[in-house]
């Protein structure tokens, strides 16, 4: 039960420096760039999608802190007596061990490629001439009522600032 705690412990301190992180760029971004931006009071972090991820990152604490969990229950309490203050890893355990953190490297640098280009990509669309004039756009709210339905549906229909 130690290991499962002590994953979800650091799972917490993750989720939070990730929420802390990302409230304060959707802050950032937003003062610097709201002019650019279209529809920028839409932009936040939604609730589904948070908890969605939280969940998923819950899931994650709890699988990956059975590992070390199944690695204690194999080891036999006298060997790790015995052995004092040597390491009780096996040599398998070990390249496992190396495995995971070559994995997590490679991962960590291919979702900095990805963000590096997303990032240069949303500059190069937002420079791209759309060919549309905003200027003298009227906009308005209309309230459809389709027949048979008693529900109003309001479309809004607005002009790009």
């Amino acid at each position: 039960m130690q290991y499962i705690a002590e994953g979800l412990f650091v799972v917490v301190l993750g989720a939070g420096a990730g929420l802390l992180g990302s409230l304060a760029l959707v802050n950032l971004v937003l003062h610097f760039a709201s002019d650019e931006i279209p529809r920028a009071e839409d932009v936040g972090i939604d609730a589904n999608v948070l908890a969605v991820t939280l969940g998923c990152a819950a899931l994650c604490g709890v699988l990956f802190s059975l590992a070390p969990l199944w690695q204690a229950l194999r080891t036999a309490p006298n060997a790790v007596l015995t052995n004092g203050a040597r390491s009780t890893a096996s040599a398998g355990a070990q390249r496992t061990l190396a495995a995971f953190i070559t994995a997590q490297i490679a991962l960590s640098c291919a979702l900095l490629v990805v963000a590096i280009l997303c990032v240069q990509r949303l500059g190069v669309l937002s420079r791209f001439d759309t060919g549309f004039d905003p200027r003298d756009v009227t906009n308005f709210f209309t309230y459809i009522r389709p027949p048979g339905f008693r529900m109003t549906l309001l479309v809004p229909i607005t002009k790009p600032d």
